[in-house]
């Protein structure tokens, strides 16, 4: 199971909020000064997954816009996911192979129990190019027993004369290597068949190109554009689909996914920032953004997201609430089924993970900050997802994520 976060992922949420952070008024690092974040995250599927993950960051300030970062994240997942397989029309027990019993339900998405533990390293260096020109360049790596992941990526950010404008472009590349327990199995082929192949792996190439606003003085903005692909194995190994009846039952019979082995994908991300000014409201920020995203799977999606940040008039130093709303739609790629009829030949692509299914999402959550100590700040912030499905009869997710944080600096 695969957690890992693209680093041009990272690079986009570089570029949009490089100057948009400063609405928040936050201190600037000193030179020579040290950062060191540390973060427990819980998040809980509800009879799904659970996650447990820790992060440490260290930030080394090296001269004036110049710093060298460090973070590694640890992360153990247990649980059970959907496996693909069509709901029984009845309850079902079975034993597995390791002799533990399984449980399906009926009118239930069948899962699969697993764990994993996953480590990443992350390495990243920030250095000014010249007075209007910015450098960030970063090294990740990360590994799980069945998934090993390194890449490496490049980040700019360009001032106009009269800093109004910071231009943004970077590029990223990873290299996977897939070893699934038991070996890859052949796409569309039975469940049954234990002809497999030890390992196969995949290259991403991601790019983007934006750009970062001063609207006016009290508001800024940023439009991002980022494209990219993949090539190679994009299989899940663990995800199956059913052969129906006539009546839409599952007959008993399994085959494992088969995904195109290459994917081209693109999306638009606008957002706004504004620091309100009214007496009673002074320093609250208002953060807006809104995200396109498109593929040549025929998947599509649009995301909707807002944060509203109020500053504790009269309280302790720092202190502040921020909330937090999100609303998800993606459409399904086109070779998703929820199953295939039992007659049926085998088609080029099938896949019945219900990532790929159409969906809705939505999450809301809450953050609470503040400095404890001079140099200590914490943060606590609590968020609920769920999900709903709208291909065929898949069980809705329902999530829970709590999160720690303290940030020291000396």
């Amino acid at each position: 199971m695969q957690l890992k976060k693209r680093q041009i992922r990272q690079a986009l949420a570089t570029a949009t909020c490089s100057l948009l952070a400063g609405v928040a008024a936050e201190s600037q690092a000193k030179d020579g000064e040290w950062e060191v974040k540390a973060s427990t995250l819980f998040y809980k599927e509800i009879d799904r997954i659970n996650v447990y993950e820790e992060t440490l960051s260290l930030k080394k300030e090296l001269a004036q816009d110049e710093s060298i970062s460090l973070k590694r994240t640890h992360d153990i997942m247990t649980g059970a996911s959907p496996t693909g397989a069509a709901a029984p029309t009845a309850t079902q027990t079975f034993t597995t192979p390791s002799g533990s019993d399984v449980t399906n339900t009926a009118g239930e998405s069948p899962l699969g129990r697993f764990q994993d533990i996953r480590t990443a390293y992350n390495v990243t260096w920030d250095k000014p190019m010249s007075r209007l020109l910015k450098a960030s360049w970063a090294a990740n790596f990360s590994y799980e027993y069945d998934y090993t992941s390194g890449g490496l990526s490049a980040y700019f950010s360009k001032d106009t004369e009269k800093r109004r404008v910071t231009w943004n472009f970077g590029a990223s590349a990873n290299y996977d290597r897939i070893r699934p327990n038991g070996g890859v199995p052949t796409g569309l082929a039975a469940t049954t068949d234990t002809a497999r192949y030890p390992s196969d792996q995949k290259f991403m190439m991601d790019w983007l190109l934006g750009f970062s606003s001063v609207i006016n003085r009290n508001t800024l903005g940023s439009m991002t554009y980022m494209g990219g692909f993949s090539a190679g194995y994009m299989n899940d190994p663990y995800k199956v689909i059913s052969r129906l009846n006539v009546d839409g039952s599952p007959s008993g019979s399994e085959q494992f996914e088969k995904r195109p082995d290459e994917r081209n994908y693109n999306s638009l991300h606008w957002r706004a920032v504004h620091q309100r000014k009214e007496s009673q409201y002074a320093g609250d920020v208002v953060d807006l953004s809104y995200r396109f995203y498109w593929d040549d799977w025929e998947m599509d999606s649009h995301t909707l997201e807002g944060r509203y940040r109020h500053d504790v008039k009269n309280g302790s130093d720092g202190e502040y609430w921020q909330g937090h709303a999100r609303l998800y739609r993606q459409s399904a790629a086109s070779f998703y089924h929820y199953g295939l009829p039992v007659l049926s030949p085998d088609p080029g692509f099938a896949s019945a993970d219900y990532r790929l299914a159409t969906a809705v999402t939505s999450t809301l959550g809450l953050l609470y900050g503040r400095k404890i100590f001079k140099d200590i700040d914490m943060t606590v912030r609590g968020e609920y997802l769920r999900q709903w499905y709208m291909s065929g009869d898949i069980t809705p997710l329902n999530a829970i994520a709590v999160q720690g944080s303290l940030y020291y600096r000396f």
